[in-house]
């Protein structure tokens, strides 16, 4: 399962040559969304206050992902997980 906007068959292929038969790191780099990129028509500068609500909005997300993608995939086990870089240089990042 992977994000449909995301989803390139060359780019899965590549991955997958790149990472071997590992199926979950593959869907996770290829589903993975960060959120600074998805408001990427706002400044993201420490005085601007969508800098601080990203990192709460990221475990939100997680949850909403995590209960439509469980609804839509009963049989399936569905992990989604939020990271954020140390230095801050990609803000928070939410994958499956």
């Amino acid at each position: 399962m992977f994000l449909k906007e995301r989803f390139s068959q060359g780019t899965v292929d590549d991955w997958f040559t790149n990472l071997g038969d590992d199926r979950q790191r593959v869907q996770a780099v290829a589903s993975h969304v960060e959120l600074w990129a998805t408001f990427g028509n706002t400044p993201l500068t420490d005085d601007d206050q969508l800098g601080e609500e990203l990192p709460q909005l990221a475990p939100a997300l997680r949850e909403c992902w995590q209960g439509v993608l469980s609804a839509r995939c009963p049989d399936r086990e569905i992990t989604v997980e939020v990271s954020d870089e140390e230095d801050g240089s990609y803000g928070p990042t939410v994958t499956f």
